[in-house]
C-alpha cells in the first residue's frame, strides 16, 4: 500500500487545523456581530416607542365606560398598601377596584380593609376565594370567579398584580385603547430594576431585558398590566380556558391568537418593579414562567431559538478562544475575543437603553425612580453571564418537568388546558424579608 499521499500531508496537518480554526473564529465573530447588530436595532425601535410615550397624554375624548380593575391576592406583597392607594387615586371617572383574597385569614386581609375603610363608599369592594376547582391555578380561578361576579354595567376590566406601581392615568391609558375593534387586549410591562447592587436582583434586571423585548415583539400580553373588554372576555372563552390552565396571560394570548384578536402593547403602561430578589427565588419563578409559556404554546418556538442564539453567543466564543490558545493560533484567539467583547458590551447597552427608556417613561408618569445603583462594571458582567446561564438552565428544567410550585402550591401540568392542583392549603403569614418579592 502506496502511504506517501498520508505522510506528505502529516506536516501539513497542524496548519490546516490552525487556518480552519482562524476561519471558524472570524466566522463566528461575524455571526455574533450580525445577532448583536440585530438585537440593538429592535431594541432601539422598542426604546423609541418608550422615549414616545406620554402617560395621561391622550386627555378626556369623552365618557368613558365603566371599568373594573381586578386583583388577586395570595399573601402580601412588600408594595400592596402602597398599590391600592394608586389604585384608589386613579383618574378614570367611573370604575371599581375588585380585590380577590385567597381565604378569610390571608394576611393581605388587614391591609386590603384598611384601604377599604378610607375608599369611598363602593370603590373597592373585596372577594375570598371559594371552591377552587382542581384543574387550574389559584390565580386564574380567582380571576375568572371575579370577572363572573362583576356588575352587568362593567365594560372594560382591566388586571394588576400586587407588586406593580400603578400611575394615577395607567387605567385611561388602558383602556382609550380598546375601541380598536381588532384589538383584543392592551397590555403593558414590568421592567425590574433593583435598588440595591444584589446578584440576585442584578441578575434578573439582565434576564428582563431581554424578556421584555421579545414579549413585545411577539405581542404576548402580561397579567400584570392588562385590560379587556367584557364581551371579548366572554367572546373569546377566557373564563372557561382560564379554568382549565396554569398561566392567565398566556392563556389570554391563545384564545384571542384563536379568534384572531391582537394585544396590543401601551409603553405608557410599564411598570417598574425595585424590589430584591434572591437568585434561587429568581430561578424558581423563571422555571414556572417558561412552564407556564410552554403549557400554552405561547410563542414557544420563539423562546427556544432565542435560546439556542443565547447558547451559541454564550459558549462557543470562549471555547473557541480556549483552543486557538492551546495551539497557539493567535489569529483565531483574537477573533473569538473579538466577539466575546461585542456580544458582552452589546448586551449590557442593551440592557442600558431600556433601563434609560423606561425610567424616562416612570419620570412622565409623575413618580420619578431613584437613581439607579453605582454598579461595578465586573458585576454586571457576572450578572449578565449569569442571566444568560440561568435562563438556558431554567428553560432545560421547563423542558422536561411536568410539575411547578406557585406561592405554596404544586401544579402538575399534563397538555396545554389540563392543569391538575396537587394539593391546596390557604396562604399563611411567612417570614419576607423587606424589599422582598415573594413567589
Amino acid at each position: 500500500m502506496d502511504l506517501s499521499p498520508l505522510i506528505l500531508n502529516l506536516p501539513l496537518s497542524p496548519c490546516l487545523a490552525a487556518q480552519s480554526l482562524a476561519v471558524w473564529a472570524w466566522t463566528l465573530c461575524a455571526v455574533v456581530a450580525t445577532v448583536v447588530l440585530i438585537q440593538t436595532l429592535i431594541v432601539s425601535r422598542y426604546v423609541e416607542l418608550l422615549r414616545d410615550a406620554s402617560p395621561g397624554g391622550l386627555g378626556d375624548d369623552g365618557p368613558l365606560p365603566r371599568a373594573a380593575i381586578v386583583l388577586s391576592l395570595r399573601g402580601a406583597d412588600p408594595s400592596l398598601a402602597g398599590v391600592l392607594r394608586s389604585l384608589l387615586d386613579q383618574d378614570h371617572p367611573r370604575y371599581l377596584v375588585a380585590v380577590i383574597l385567597d381565604s378569610a385569614d390571608d394576611p393581605a386581609r388587614e391591609i386590603v380593609e384598611a384601604a377599604a375603610a378610607a375608599a369611598p363608599p363602593g370603590r373597592l369592594v373585596v372577594d375570598v376565594l371559594s371552591n377552587p376547582p382542581q384543574t387550574c391555578s389559584l390565580k386564574c380561578s380567582a380571576l375568572a370567579q371575579v370577572v363572573e361576579s362583576l356588575p352587568a354595567d362593567v365594560e372594560h376590566v382591566a388586571f394588576i398584580d400586587g407588586d406593580t406601581r400603578p400611575y394615577r392615568s395607567w387605567l385611561r391609558d388602558l383602556v382609550v385603547r380598546l375601541d380598536r375593534p381588532e384589538i383584543g387586549a392592551v397590555t403593558g410591562n414590568r421592567w425590574y430594576a433593583p435598588a440595591t447592587t444584589g446578584h440576585g436582583g442584578l441578575t434578573r434586571h439582565f434576564w428582563n431585558a431581554g424578556a421584555v423585548v421579545q414579549v413585545w415583539f411577539n405581542g404576548i400580553p402580561w397579567a400584570g398590566s392588562l385590560a379587556l373588554r367584557r364581551d371579548t372576555i366572554r367572546d373569546a372563552g377566557i373564563i372557561g380556558s382560564w379554568r382549565k390552565s396554569l398561566s392567565v396571560d398566556g392563556t389570554v394570548g391563545r384564545c384571542l391568537n384563536r379568534h384572531g384578536k391582537v394585544v396590543h402593547f401601551v409603553p405608557e403602561s410599564m411598570m417598574l418593579n425595585d424590589e430584591e430578589v434572591e437568585r434561587h427565588s429568581f430561578q424558581t419563578w423563571l422555571v414556572r414562567q417558561l412552564v407556564a409559556a410552554r403549557s400554552t404554546n405561547t410563542g414557544w418556538g420563539v423562546v427556544l431559538c432565542h435560546a439556542g442564539l443565547m447558547a451559541l453567543c454564550l459558549a462557543a466564543p470562549p471555547l473557541l478562544a480556549a483552543a486557538a490558545v492551546l495551539l497557539g493560533d493567535w489569529t483565531a484567539a483574537c477573533g473569538s475575543l473579538i466577539a466575546i467583547a461585542v456580544y458582552w458590551s452589546g448586551c449590557l447597552n442593551a440592557a442600558a437603553m431600556i433601563d434609560r427608556g423606561v425610567r424616562g417613561v416612570a419620570t412622565r408618569q409623575g413618580d420619578p425612580p431613584p437613581a439607579a445603583p453605582a454598579t461595578p462594571l465586573a458585576s454586571r458582567l457576572c450578572a449578565v453571564v449569569d442571566a444568560h446561564v440561568t435562563h438556558l438552565t431554567a428553560l432545560w428544567h421547563a423542558s422536561w418537568c411536568r410539575t411547578v410550585q406557585w406561592r405554596g402550591i404544586h401544579y402538575e401540568i399534563l397538555a396545554p388546558e389540563e392543569v391538575r392542583m396537587l394539593s391546596y392549603e390557604r396562604f399563611t403569614s411567612r417570614l419576607v424579608k423587606p424589599g422582598t418579592s415573594i413567589t
